[in-house]
């Protein structure tokens, strides 16, 4: 990381760092991130989960478990790749997306 984006460093009593950088980003840490990395993508599988079951597209079973655990990770590091700053456009977002799309359903493909 690069230490001179920094602006400012805050403690709370709760044991919480949050980090000021000087284009005006917040990065807020706790003592338990672990913790709440895990809880935040156990959220991520339950959502992705419901939007799978709402589009008719089967989560049963370990297939099922796998198109879960794959289409969230998808969807995480396409989001990182835009709250970046990496693409410049939705359209650029989309050929993104898209290209992972593909791939994963050549992986399901190959395990129908």
């Amino acid at each position: 990381y690069d230490y001179t984006k920094i602006k400012n460093l805050y403690f709370f009593p709760s044991k919480r760092w949050d980090i000021e950088t000087h284009d005006g980003t917040l990065i807020k840490l706790s003592k338990r991130s672990l913790i709440e990395s895990s809880y935040s993508f156990n959220r991520a599988l339950i959502g992705m989960k419901l939007i799978l079951e709402y589009s008719d597209i089967s989560t049963k079973g370990s297939l099922g478990l796998l198109k879960i655990k794959a289409l969230t990770i998808i969807w995480l590091l396409s989001l990182r790749d835009w709250n970046k700053g990496q693409v410049p456009n939705e359209e650029a977002l989309m050929a993104i997306l898209n290209k992972r799309l593909s791939f994963a359903e050549k992986i399901n493909q190959m395990l129908s």
